[in-house]
C-alpha cells in the first residue's frame, strides 16, 4: 500500500462525487454501489433501468446467477490484515458515504469497523 497523494486522491470517492456534483446536475448521473448489486440485484437492475429511461422488468433470467463464485475459506490472515488497514485508512470516507447514501455504504462501514476491532483484538491478544 502506498500513501502517495495521487493514489490517495484517485481513491477519494467523496471528493470525486463532490467534484462531479459541482459540474453536473444530480439528475444527470446515478450513483450505484457494487454492494447493492450483491445484496439486491433486481433492485439494482431496476434502479439502473429507471435512470436510463427504460422500464424495469423484462427478462431477469441470469440476474441472480453467481459468476466466478469464491468461498470465504479462501481468505488468509494476510488478507484480513490488509482489509483492516484499508478499513482504517478509508473509515472517514465510509462514514460520509454511509450518511449520504445509506444502503450498501452502511454495510461497508459496519464491516470496516468490525475488521478494525478484530485486528485490534488480534494484535492485543498476540502481544506478550
Amino acid at each position: 500500500l502506498t500513501r502517495e497523494p495521487g493514489n490517495m486522491a484517485r481513491s477519494d470517492c467523496v471528493a470525486t462525487i463532490d467534484r462531479w456534483s459541482y459540474h453536473v446536475a444530480a439528475s444527470r448521473f446515478c450513483i450505484l454501489f457494487y454492494g447493492d448489486l450483491l445484496w439486491d440485484p433486481e433492485g439494482f437492475f431496476d434502479d439502473a433501468c429507471r435512470f436510463i429511461g427504460v422500464a424495469p422488468g423484462g427478462n431477469r433470467e441470469g440476474l441472480l446467477t453467481p459468476v466466478n463464485q469464491g468461498t470465504k475459506d479462501q481468505i488468509s490472515i494476510e488478507l484480513s490484515a490488509l482489509k483492516a488497514e484499508l478499513s482504517f485508512r478509508w473509515l472517514p470516507q465510509l462514514r460520509v458515504l454511509a450518511e449520504r447514501y445509506g444502503g450498501a455504504c452502511v454495510e461497508w462501514l459496519a464491516a470496516a469497523e468490525e475488521r478494525i476491532r478484530a485486528q485490534v483484538d488480534a494484535t492485543r491478544f498476540a502481544s506478550p
